[in-house]
């Protein structure tokens, strides 16, 4: 089953001025979508922030435990606080995150290849697509978009 990804809550084109919302990430899970956050933490203040340039919303470390959170760490202090509470390779499945900066490819907490924008081989993440009539959508995994209701709806899903 392919993985529909909303890029920081966006189902529908960009609204950056909602981007990261809490509230606007539980709309897009309500809608059925998976979705990519930025995360920020302040290892100083010891508090967690969502958020693309900077950190916006405080959020509430449990949080991140809802399902379908593909957490972008966006420091490396924000990496190395997921690390230090959800360990990789641990028996426990936690929150699916990954950090990266300029690199072609990351792997994700769950094994997923998270590529940068418009990098991709099969069986990745199809990251923000500049092409929306991409016809070989099937050697994808799953495709985070601003517009991930139009793929949706392509793939008749």
């Amino acid at each position: 089953v392919m993985k529909l990804i909303a890029h920081r809550g966006n189902t529908c084109g960009a609204r950056p001025e909602r981007e990261n919302s809490p509230k606007y990430i539980m709309e897009a899970l309500e809608q059925g979508y998976e979705v990519e956050i930025d995360l920020r933490y302040d290892h100083y203040k010891d508090f967690l922030t969502l958020g693309h340039d900077r950190p916006i919303y405080r959020i509430d470390p449990n949080f991140l435990t809802l399902e379908g959170l593909w957490i972008h760490c966006k420091s490396q202090s924000a990496f190395k606080y997921m690390l230090l509470k959800y360990p990789l390779g641990s028996d426990v499945v936690g929150p699916n995150y990954f950090w990266h900066e300029n690199d072609k490819f990351t792997l994700t907490s769950h094994g997923y290849v998270w590529p940068f924008v418009n990098e991709c081989v099969e069986n990745c993440i199809l990251n923000q697509p500049t092409n929306p009539l991409d016809t070989y959508l099937e050697r994808y995994v799953g495709i985070c978009s601003d517009n991930v209701s139009y793929y949706k709806g392509l793939l008749g899903l």
